[in-house]
């Protein structure tokens, strides 16, 4: 076997665990809802204003019942996200399909995740930074 069949084995492999990860992600909202996982924010009872992933699980849970309106009232970030997750799952799962014919599929892969998370992810992370800057945990 040549180094190359190896590379891409190996990324392909990669591919498979990230689809995984990603699977669980969007698994979470249903296992918490079932009970299955029980587990609470570390932020909640520490600071005053809500973070930005504050209600996220709850969110997930109105998007996939379709309460599209509820869901952007318990976070306004929720459909982004969701979207964030769905476009990686649909990219990998492309990736591995096409990766034989990708000339530089790390690149590729680069590109086009980057520009999801931009497109996606950019809101909730200035919503990150804005709420770390102003918590009382973080200006001590």
């Amino acid at each position: 076997m040549n180094k190359n069949k190896s590379a891409i084995q190996d990324y392909r492999l990669f591919q498979y665990f990230a689809i995984g990860a990603l699977v669980l992600v969007l698994c979470y909202p249903i296992l918490m809802a079932a009970g299955w996982i029980d587990a609470s924010c570390p932020f909640s009872g520490n600071v005053t204003n809500p973070c930005p992933s504050c209600g996220l699980t709850t969110a997930w849970l109105h998007l996939y019942t379709g309460d599209f309106s509820m869901a952007m009232q318990v976070n306004k970030q929720a459909l982004r996200l969701l979207l964030l997750v769905i476009g990686q799952m649909g990219w990998r799962l492309l990736l591995i399909k096409q990766l034989h014919k990708i000339k530089h599929p790390l690149l590729i892969d680069l590109m086009v995740s980057g520009c999801l998370i931009i497109f996606l992810a950019v809101p909730y992370c200035l919503d990150l930074i804005r709420w770390l800057a102003g918590s009382p945990m973080f200006l001590k």
